[in-house]
C-alpha cells in the first residue's frame, strides 16, 4: 500500500509565552533524540530535524525511497522543540505548542503518513510522548490528552477493549496538576507537582505500580515514594527521586528494573542505581540513566549490544557505558540506543539492520559510534585547538562549575540558547574556576562561550534540568 500523505496546514500564530519557554529545541524535557523499532529521529536545531533507518511505514517523514543508513531531512519546516519515537511512529512538538506526527497512524490498522501532519485539536502543548499504539500530550494547563488505541485502557477515559480508540486527542478526565508524562508500550505515567505518580493502561507485569496486575482504564496511584522524573518501557516503569536514586517496577524478565534480579515487581522497588543520577530513560526492554558526572549507565536486555558495554550479556544491575563521557542526553529504542554529548556529538549503538544507527553502514554496533551528524554550534563556537572546558555537573540544576587551565587568564563569558539567542550577556570573570548560577533559565540545552583576553574563544554545551 502506498503511503497516505497529509497536507500541512498553515502554521498557527506563535504564542509569545511558549516561545520564551520552548524556543530552544532542548527545552521542555530535553528530548531531542528518538529511537524507535527500526528507525531514529534527530533534532539538531529548531528546523534541523532528520531521520534514519526503515521507511516501510513512512517513518523517515520525507517520501524517502527505502531504508536510509545516514540521516536524511524530515519534511517539516516548522521549528521543533521536542521528539518522541516508538515502534513505527514519531511525534514532535513545535515551538508554537502544536503537535506533528508521521509514520503508522495511531488508531488505524492500515494508514500511514510519509510526511508529518498536524494533530488537530491540540495547542499550548509542553510535552509529547509516543507509545506503541497511543500517544499523549501535556498542555500548559497541566492537563493530559491521549489518542490512539484504548484496547488496554491506554486512553484513560474509563473504557477499554476492542473497538476502543480515539483518532483525535481526548482529555484524560479527573487528572490535573501534571508536570511530566511518559508512555510505555501500552501504558502511561503522569508525574504530578507534588511528586506523586498516576498510571493507567496495561498492567500484566505490574507496570502501573499499584501492586496489582489488573489493566486500568482510569488513572490510579503508583504506590511508593515521590519522584522528580518518570520513564516507561514496553512493560516496565522507572522513576528518578530527588536524592539521585532510581526506583523501578513492572516487567523484569531481562533485568530491566536494575535491582539485581529478573523477577517482576508490581510496585516500585529501589534499583541498584542508588545515587548521583540526574536522568532516567527506558527502551523497550532496557533502561538508561545519566549521572551528574556526565557518565552513562545501562541495564536490561542486551541483544545486539543495545547496552553499549561491548557485550551481548543481559545486565540485571547498572553497568557504565565506558566509551561515553560528558553525556547530556540518552534515549532507548527497541534494539538500539542513542546519546548526545556536551560537544554536540550524537552517538548510536545496538541493532542496525535497517540503518537506524545512521552511521553509513548496516552493521550492528556493540559500542557507541559517533554519527557524522554534527549538532554543534559552529557559527557561535569557533572552537580552537586548546584544552577543553570541563563542566560539572552537566546536566545541572542550580549552578555549573567550569574549569580549564585556559581560564586562569580570566576574560568574559556569554550564554546562548539553542535558537542562537544570547540569554546571558558577556560577563567578565577574574580567572580560575568559573561558577555560573542557573538563575531563571528554563530547562533545556545551552551553549557557553568563553572569550580570553587574547581573543581566543572556547565553547561547551550545557544542559539545565
Amino acid at each position: 500500500m502506498l503511503p497516505t500523505p497529509t497536507m500541512q496546514p498553515l502554521r498557527h500564530s506563535l504564542l509569545p509565552i511558549l516561545i520564551a519557554l520552548l524556543c530552544a529545541p532542548f527545552a521542555g524535557h530535553g528530548q531531542t533524540l528518538g529511537a524507535g523499532n527500526q528507525f531514529s529521529v534527530f533534532l539538531c536545531a529548531p528546523a534541523g530535524l532528520s531521520a534514519a533507518g526503515s521507511d516501510y511505514y513512512g517513518q523517515l517523514g520525507n517520501y524517502a525511497s527505502g531504508d536510509q543508513n545516514l540521516a536524511v531531512p524530515v519534511d517539516l519546516t516548522d521549528e521543533v522543540t521536542m521528539v518522541s519515537v516508538q515502534q513505527q511512529q514519531a511525534i514532535v512538538l513545535g515551538t508554537d505548542g502544536t503537535v506533528w506526527t508521521w509514520g503508522f497512524r495511531l488508531g488505524t490498522s492500515d494508514v500511514y503518513d510519509s510526511i508529518p501532519y498536524h494533530v488537530p485539536g491540540l495547542s499550548n502543548v509542553t510535552q509529547v510522548a509516543m507509545g506503541f499504539a497511543h500517544a499523549a500530550a501535556l498542555r500548559v494547563d497541566s492537563t493530559v490528552w491521549i489518542w490512539g488505541s484504548g484496547l488496554f485502557g491506554q486512553l484513560g477515559n474509563g473504557q477499554m477493549g476492542p473497538g476502543t480508540e480515539a483518532l483525535a486527542p481526548i482529555q484524560v478526565p479527573g487528572l490535573a496538576g501534571v508536570t511530566a508524562i511518559a508512555t510505555g508500550g501500552y501504558h502511561t505515567l503522569a508525574l504530578l507537582a507534588d511528586g506523586s505518580i498516576r498510571s493507567w493502561g496495561m498492567n500484566a507485569n505490574g507496570q502501573l505500580g499499584d501492586v496489582t496486575t489488573e489493566n486500568r482504564s482510569s488513572p490510579v496511584n503508583v504506590v511508593g515514594p515521590t519522584a522528580t522524573a518518570v520513564a516507561a518501557g514496553n512493560n516496565h516503569s522507572l522513576m528518578l527521586r530527588a536524592n539521585g536514586s532510581i526506583w523501578s517496577w513492572g516487567g523484569n524478565g531481562e533485568g530491566e528494573l536494575g535491582d539485581g534480579t529478573n523477577v517482576d515487581k508490581s510496585g516500585p522497588v529501589p534499583s541498584l542505581a542508588t545515587s548521583g543520577f540526574t536522568s532516567v530513560k527506558a527502551g523497550v526492554f532496557h533502561s538508561l540513566a545519566l549521572k551528574d558526572d556526565g557518565t552513562a549507565w545501562a541495564w536490561g536486555y542486551n541483544l545486539y549490544g543495545r547496552l553499549g558495554d561491548g557485550t551481548q550479556t543481559n545486565r540485571w544491575s547498572p553497568v557504565q557505558i565506558t566509551a561515553l563521557s560528558n553525556v547530556v542526553e540518552l534515549c532507548g529504542g527497541a534494539g538500539h540506543s542513542l546519546a548526545r554529548t556536551g560537544d554536540g556529538g550524537v552517538w548510536a549503538w545496538g541493532n542496525n539492520e535497517w540503518g537506524q544507527l545512521a552511521i553509513g553502514t548496516n552493521t550492528n554496533a556493540w559500542l557507541p559510534v559517533r554519527l557524522q551528524l554534527d549538532c554543534g554550534f559552529r557559527a557561535i563556537a569557533e572552537l580552537g585547538d586548546v584544552q577543553p572546558l570541563v563542566v560539572q555537573p552537566n546536566p545541572f540544576r542550580s549552578a555549573v562549575v567550569v574549569q580549564s587551565p585556559t581560564l586562569s587568564m580570566g576574560g568574559t563569558y556569554a550564554l546562548y540558547d539553542a535558537c542562537g539567542r544570547q540569554v546571558v550577556p558577556a560577563t567578565r570573570f577574574a580567572g580560575g574556576p568559573l561558577t555560573i548560577p542557573r538563575g531563571a533559565l528554563p530547562t533545556g540545552a545551552y551553549l557557553l562561550q568563553v572569550q580570553r583576553p587574547d581573543g581566543g574563544r572556547q565553547a561547551v554545551r550545557l544542559m539545565a534540568e
